[in-house]
């Protein structure tokens, strides 16, 4: 995953095993992060439902 990421790594992304952590200064330029890297997990077809995706 970190290949798939490696525009956004150590800018507001960290890959973990098997998590993703997204960081931001402020909520709106999270909201804009988390729609960034759910696009991205849906084109690469890494993600098929949010049944698994926890927020917290």
């Amino acid at each position: 995953m970190n290949r798939i990421f490696k525009p956004f790594l150590d800018q507001f992304v960290i890959v973990f095993i098997d998590d993703i952590l997204i960081y931001s200064k402020d909520e709106a330029m999270h909201i804009e992060h988390l729609h960034i890297i759910l696009q991205i997990l849906r084109e690469n077809k890494l993600m098929q439902s949010f049944l698994n995706v926890n927020f917290g």
